[in-house]
């Protein structure tokens, strides 16, 4: 996965690249493809918009909106500079943004 600024100055967005070695994999390459267009799909506030998908360099990519946030892990390895009441509510917020995820997914897959 990639973060990627683009040259004309618009939003950065995230690249998700199928190694090289992988490309001549028919099995791999079908999933690759099927996982774009699962993204391409999909429409929910809640989750990043796909862009553009193909081939450059013989290197397989599907691009979509990035969506900036922080690793959870970062907040779990640093609690003792979080408040106790700040990490709970921060990980409420996350489980119901998760839950309305997963259900919008599950009415549309």
């Amino acid at each position: 996965m990639l973060k990627a600024h683009p040259a004309d100055g618009g939003p950065v967005i995230a690249i998700k690249v199928l190694k090289q070695e992988w490309l001549d994999h028919q099995g791999v390459r079908r999933q690759f493809v099927t996982e774009s267009e699962i993204v391409r799909s999909l429409s929910s506030r809640q989750l990043p918009h796909y862009i553009t998908r193909g081939i450059v360099n013989k290197r397989a990519y599907f691009a979509y909106e990035f969506i900036d946030g922080f690793p959870l892990i970062q907040l779990l390895q640093q609690q003792d500079l979080f408040q106790p009441e700040m990490v709970r509510a921060k990980a409420l917020g996350i489980t119901k943004q998760l839950l309305a995820q997963l259900h919008y997914l599950s009415t549309k897959l």
